[in-house]
């Protein structure tokens, strides 16, 4: 190898890395920690099976978010029969959180519970569940189909096929769900997923169905796009 082969190849290495560089500046998102010593999430509270998350971000909405967050398990909390679980993920320049109660007084199956709050960690906004929606290249319309599509699968392939005609078993959902709005959305990993919150008053529930999918409904695929 001549000297001016291996010039050339050591100017382009020098060129690659600063381009490289050059992205990595561009996509990093310097993060506005409240408490520098601590994870971005960690747990305001710990015991008993609960585990309550705080937001340690400061400015845009977070002090709005954490106040909603202790509202959300202020019931469960002193509970014996309750667990408070999270979730989160960063993908990009979100942050997601999902929190999940499960109540267990019931005698039949347990309430579960969801929230969840996507945040823009830039500003620390709120991102809205439209602007999550066209992230997978969807919409709302076609959200609540794939929402309905995967209990259809499930009504198929269960046991309650059997004694429950599916448009029933559907009305039974609609009584005490609103599809549309009892959703909280959660990105993971490029994924959004939709946890569906769950009453006990449900003759024929999906509690069966949440413990298969780990509570949650795969609803589109930001890579898929």
């Amino acid at each position: 190898m001549n000297k001016k082969t291996l010039f050339s190849i050591i100017i382009i290495f020098i060129i690659f890395i600063l381009i490289y560089g050059i992205i990595l500046l561009t996509n990093r998102v310097e993060l506005n920690l409240k408490d520098s010593s601590k994870d971005i999430i960690y747990d305001e509270y710990n015991s008993n099976n609960k585990h309550v998350p705080y937001v340690n971000l400061v400015g845009g909405d977070i002090d709005k978010i954490n106040d909603n967050i202790s509202l959300f398990v202020k019931d469960y909390v002193n509970d014996n029969n309750s667990s408070i679980s999270y979730n989160y993920n960063k993908t990009g320049n979100i942050l997601s959180l999902v929190i999940c109660i499960i109540d267990t007084k019931s005698i039949d199956v347990p309430l579960v519970k969801f929230t969840s709050y996507n945040i823009l960690l830039n500003n620390s906004t709120l991102v809205s569940d439209d602007e999550l929606f066209s992230l997978v290249n969807s919409n709302r319309e076609n959200i609540m189909i794939e929402i309905e599509n995967s209990f259809i699968d499930y009504y198929n392939s269960s046991d309650i096929s059997k004694c429950i005609k599916y448009d029933k078993y559907y009305d039974y959902q609609k009584y005490y769900f609103d599809y549309d709005k009892d959703i909280s959305y959660y990105l993971d990993n490029g994924k959004l997923y939709g946890y569906l919150n769950m009453n006990s008053g449900v003759d024929y529930s999906e509690y069966s169905y949440y413990l298969d999918k780990d509570f949650r409904v795969l609803v589109g695929d930001i890579n898929a796009k």
